[in-house]
């Protein structure tokens, strides 16, 4: 039955590392079509202790995670959809889960901070990679900002997509979901 919902659950979670990296915003209809998919397959299942148990550890993810984005730490769009993830984990996944998006999120990080390094500019195709970047950003988001020591490798925003790394998260998920 699960072959059913986990295609739709993988194009949702494309389409949310899309939309965090092109706007830096995931819309609300993505983790509410994640949550609506998980309530219909949890009608569909046959004990329904599992559900309220999945219900309850996405509860507190999403309260652990608002604190987070009251701290200014995570994005709200980040926070709803790594709960409503937390419904299709449940109990047996969850904590595994958070562990590869946050693994994911530091590779992310390392990433974005190895390209803005200026040992990064050293490199042989540096000028390759930097502006495939800042085009494709461009392209993305507009106009770049500009730093004043290397124009074209300047990205255009410090702040790290985070959805990603709770896509890789759910991706990561949907595989165990299929396997076990």
């Amino acid at each position: 039955m699960d072959w059913l919902f986990l295609p739709s659950l993988l194009l949702l979670l494309v389409s949310a590392s899309w939309q965090d990296i092109r706007r830096r915003q995931i819309p609300n209809a993505i983790p509410s079509s994640i949550a609506a998919l998980w309530a219909v397959h949890a009608l569909s299942a046959a004990d329904p202790t599992l559900a309220l148990a999945a219900i309850g550890v996405a509860s507190a993810v999403l309260a652990a995670g608002f604190a987070v984005w009251r701290l200014g730490l995570m994005g709200g769009g980040d926070v709803k959809l790594t709960a409503a993830l937390s419904l299709w984990s449940g109990t047996e996944h969850t904590l595994s889960m958070l562990l590869v998006i946050a693994l994911s999120g530091g590779a992310l990080a390392v990433a974005m901070i190895a390209a803005r390094h200026p040992a990064f500019m050293m490199l042989p195709c540096h000028r390759w990679l930097a502006g495939g970047a800042t085009r494709a950003f461009h392209t993305l988001r507009g106009p770049l900002q500009h730093d004043a020591g290397c124009p074209e490798t300047s990205l255009p925003s410090p702040t790290l997509p985070y959805g990603v790394a709770v896509a890789v998260g759910g991706c990561w998920l949907v595989h165990h979901l299929l396997v076990l």
